[in-house]
């Protein structure tokens, strides 16, 4: 009976803490190594690798969609980057960003 009742209490705390891991867990871990490095000190801009890391959407952005996607890519280029290309092109289509005339 008591082998029954640890192999039960195992089970019971390991299938949150697997759940805990697969959502939670492995994701941040995944994360960590994605970070943008810091900007160099000298005013340099990265190298154009790093801006061509956020594909465009398959569903066109919600305009608080596009809002949330401007300012979490403020340093990518709208003319590198199709994400914020994408959010751009909704703004400016909902009239709340107007675009230089180079862009026009």
């Amino acid at each position: 009976m008591t082998d029954e009742l640890v192999t039960t209490l195992v089970v019971i705390a390991s299938v949150p803490a697997g759940l805990w891991l697969l959502f939670d867990g492995l994701p941040r871990f995944l994360e960590r190594g994605e970070k943008q490095p810091a900007p160099a000190l000298d005013g340099e801009l990265p190298a154009r690798d790093e801006y061509d890391c956020h594909p465009a959407p398959l569903v066109p952005f919600t305009v608080p969609q596009a809002r949330i996607v401007m300012q979490k890519l403020i340093r990518c280029d709208a003319e590198r980057c199709d994400c914020k290309a994408a959010a751009f092109r909704v703004l400016v289509e909902a009239g709340l960003v107007r675009p230089a005339k180079a862009l026009r």
